[in-house]
């Protein structure tokens, strides 16, 4: 793809690309920008074909954080998936212990928790939710003084950078060092990078490359 995906998520199961396996995305599969073409990738399986172009549409279901720099010194279990389709219903192929298991994503909601400064008294509440997923209706959870549910803000204006991927990068645990933008500096969002998943600047809608 040329361009990247203007902002704006996809309805969960709308994109299945590990459903045809790497290289191969089912032409009646379409994304906010119009139909995927054969050979076209898209974020959302972990193997990726050599030098592949990927728009990154604004995270839905992602896989929870990761960091590969524990894998030298750990003994990882045999891989249980290569992409999302072995996986039980609501399960996603995520590096976990530095290697591919089948674990529950990290929901994601639309805009970003609000800038709030607040001082905290201690001990901090119990908290309301863990994820998005456990707010109702648009509210996100956000960690201001305990993890509480809270409408959200808009999100950075401009779209997450296409990304190249490098033949043999998707077959290392990626980094996975933000899940939302809201993890990420006011002026940055969260995007799937060469390297796995982390705060960029965002695009105006050019083809920066990240």
């Amino acid at each position: 793809m040329a361009a990247p995906v203007t902002s704006g998520r996809v309805a969960p199961g709308q994109v299945r690309f590990s459903d045809a396996g790497a290289g191969a995305v089912p032409s009646a599969v379409t994304t906010p920008v119009g139909p995927l073409q054969p050979g076209d990738q898209v974020m959302g399986s972990p193997q990726l074909p050599s030098h592949s172009i990927v728009a990154d549409l604004d995270l839905l279901n992602v896989c929870p954080p990761f960091d590969p720099s524990t894998c030298p010194l750990a003994k990882p279990e045999p891989d249980e998936c290569k992409f999302d389709n072995p996986c039980p219903s609501g399960k996603k192929c995520c590096c976990s212990n530095c290697g591919w298991k089948c674990v529950t994503p990290v929901q994601v909601k639309p805009g970003r928790c609000p800038p709030i400064k607040a001082k905290c008294l201690m001990p901090l509440p119990e908290p309301e939710c863990q994820t998005d997923s456990d707010c109702p209706g648009k509210q996100k959870c956000c960690n201001i003084c305990g993890n509480n549910c809270l409408d959200p803000a808009e999100e950075p204006h401009g779209v997450c950078p296409v990304s190249e991927i490098e033949k043999g990068k998707s077959l290392v645990c990626p980094s996975v060092l933000c899940s939302r933008d809201s993890d990420c500096a006011a002026d940055e969002k969260c995007c799937v990078s060469a390297d796995g998943q982390k705060c960029v600047k965002p695009s105006s809608g050019g083809a920066d490359l990240v």
